[in-house]
């Protein structure tokens, strides 16, 4: 994936996350669908609001991950080729650098998309991160049945 697009995918991240900030309050709910709403909450933690208070340890952790998974994307890119994992290393990356970014400025993470209510509350970086595992897992199970298939023959 172009560089640009993980500037742009950052971008958009950080552009919705300053117009939530700006327009709603802490914990209103704005509803745009029966089941989907944007509701402003800050989580000091990570999924789950875990390592709640942790703030210098996640950013110096996440830091160290982001330059790790830079690494893997340019060793991979030239190893594979695939779009799979070079798109789903980009997704993750600038999912990574979005909620990064607020951790460094706010010291907590901006969520606000609500999928009903049993699901936590998120934000587009998340959806960034968790769409380009799942580009990977893609490219690991399309893996695993070309090596399965070569071994049944």
């Amino acid at each position: 994936m172009p560089y640009f697009i993980m500037i742009a995918l950052i971008a958009i991240d950080q552009g919705t996350k300053f117009l939530i900030t700006s327009h709603f309050e802490i914990g209103t709910d704005h509803i745009l669908l029966p089941f989907l709403s944007f509701r402003l909450l800050y989580n000091e933690g990570v999924a789950f609001s875990l390592l709640e208070g942790k703030t210098t340890f996640l950013i110096v952790f996440t830091s160290i991950a982001l330059l790790a998974l830079i690494g893997v994307q340019v060793y991979m890119r030239e190893q594979t080729h695939s779009k799979l994992i070079d798109y789903g290393l980009s997704l993750i990356v600038a999912g990574g650098i979005g909620n990064l970014i607020d951790r460094i400025w706010l010291g907590m993470v901006v969520d606000y998309i609500s999928v009903g209510d049993r699901f936590p509350i998120f934000n587009f970086a998340d959806i960034c991160v968790c769409t380009g595992a799942g580009l990977i897992i893609l490219y690991c199970l399309a893996e695993f049945r070309k090596e399965y298939k070569m071994v049944r023959k």
